[in-house]
């Protein structure tokens, strides 16, 4: 997943780069937490897994009124990831 369609999903134009090291922070700290819920095998298409990092980066990115229901998303989409994909499988 690139860092421009997380942009595209925050709402933030391509060329705007005053939230590029804010918005990679998250990614990562997205990805590293997929991982930590033991979702140790990705999926070959990994379209939930991308969606996941967007929901997360949504719900921590600034200050906005649904932080609760993207975190709310995140949480219940990682734990079927993490059902669907345990480690070892």
């Amino acid at each position: 997943m690139t860092i421009t369609t997380i942009k595209k999903a925050l709402r933030i134009s391509g060329t705007n780069t005053a939230y590029d090291d804010e918005i990679e922070i998250l990614q990562k700290a997205a990805e590293a937490d997929i991982i930590r819920m033991g979702i140790k095998r990705l999926p070959e298409n990994r379209v939930l897994c991308d969606h996941a990092v967007i929901l997360y980066c949504k719900a921590h990115f600034g200050y906005n009124d649904d932080t609760s229901g993207y975190q709310n998303s995140y949480d219940a989409l990682t734990r079927s990831l993490a059902l669907s994909y345990p480690a070892g499988r």
